[in-house]
């Protein structure tokens, strides 16, 4: 009566004992308290709970107001006619929080620095840390701007730019790691240095060479702030019950090739030249014209491989560079119509110039050698330059 079990018995003679039991259930929709907000805890900080500021979220099973539940208590009493009601001890049923799952996800990355072209492969570690199976788990990763996908493992499909992975079922305890490989877009224009990135619109020239108000190929680096410099990323994961969790940022700082060059002409050989040839396809401008014999010509049209090196041999004296000798190939078209390619070897003995050398070799479509010449530079010089 009035939530209370009672017995009554008639008579109990001296020396007798006894026992009775009552059975109860505890209630399906109470509030389990998950051991990090006790009852009657009030306090507002929610930073490790996932409810509201004043209210109770059953994925918790803890409320700021005291309403969740850390165990059940219980004592019974006894009393007769002549005897004062006595108290037992209590006894204490502590409750556990219902088996739940928790998600993780970490990122990361193969290459903390890179340059336009390269491939980054992003490794995605996802985990169920809680005690209870997760069920149609998600996890999904954008594709970072300036960077276009190339594959994925562990099932990983692509739609509208994101890589997901779905997982039916992730038991308790489980971990495992996926990837999602992409390539720095080879078009980007790369910052030149941390003192113009992107969205650095000061027109302080002292230390670029580009012109002021444009875009100067040669450096790669413009005042409008469409340069970029970095790469970032994250992933989330979610489930059926677990709302979506992003993982830490990975970023991969992007750099631009050393800005060595060589420039000059003169006469060497069988023929005459000019140039201005930078350190790769990505930084210009990169020219070359080869004249020889009778009017012919050779007009380079694209830088294909370049190398640089230091012959101990050959003093630069001043000025100096960190190389004196330049080995690359090219394509490009002889006398305007005729298709060839171009392999050279410039290096640079320091001033006057004389003892500067040259080697070119210029092969038609099939291989065959138009023209190759090697000689010291006469009625000019070459420069490495940095």
């Amino acid at each position: 009566s009035s939530g209370n079990v009672t017995w009554t018995l008639p008579t109990v003679a001296a020396g007798a004992t006894g026992s009775v039991t009552m059975t109860v259930k505890i209630n399906s929709n109470v509030a389990v308290c998950d051991g990090s907000h006790r009852a009657n805890d009030d306090d507002n900080d929610d930073r490790d709970h996932r409810y509201g500021r004043y209210g109770h979220h059953a994925g918790d099973g803890c409320a700021h107001d005291g309403s969740c539940v850390s165990s059940i208590a219980n004592s019974a009493s006894i009393k007769a006619t002549s005897v004062t009601s006595l108290t037992s001890n209590t006894v204490t049923t502590t409750l556990a929080p219902a088996p739940k799952a928790n998600l993780t996800i970490t990122k990361s990355v193969n290459k903390t620095t890179a340059m336009a072209g390269d491939s980054l492969v992003y490794t995605l570690t996802y985990a169920n840390t809680g005690n209870a199976a997760a069920s149609s788990v998600v996890v999904a990763d954008a594709v970072p701007a300036n960077t276009t996908y190339q594959a994925s493992t562990g099932g990983g499909s692509i739609s509208a730019s994101t890589v997901s992975w779905t997982i039916p079922t992730l038991a308790a305890g489980a971990q495992a790691s996926v990837t999602m490989t992409v390539k720095v877009n080879s078009n980007i224009t790369v910052c030149s240095d941390s003192s113009h990135r992107s969205g650095d619109n000061d027109s302080a020239d002292s230390d670029h060479r580009y012109h002021r108000n444009g875009h100067y190929d040669g450096d790669h680096c413009e005042h409008d702030g469409s340069c970029v410099s970095s790469i970032t990323n994250t992933a989330t994961i979610k489930a059926n019950t677990i709302s979506s969790k992003t993982s830490n940022v990975v970023t991969t700082t992007l750099s631009r090739p050393a800005d060595y060059r060589m420039n000059g002409g003169g006469s060497f050989g069988i023929a005459t030249h000019g140039f201005e040839l930078h350190c790769s396809a990505q930084q210009g401008p990169n020219n070359l014209e080869v004249n020889w014999g009778n009017g012919n010509k050779f007009k380079l049209d694209q830088v294909l491989t370049a190398a640089f090196s230091t012959d101990s041999s050959i003093s630069q004296a001043m000025p100096s560079a960190p190389f004196n000798t330049y080995k690359g190939t090219g394509a490009g078209k002889v006398n305007g119509t005729t298709a060839a390619s171009v392999e050279w070897t410039f290096t640079d003995g320091g001033e006057p110039g004389t003892r500067d050398r040259a080697t070119i070799v210029i092969k038609g479509r099939t291989g065959n050698v138009i023209m190759t010449t090697t000689g010291y530079i006469s009625n000019g010089n070459q420069q490495a330059l940095k």
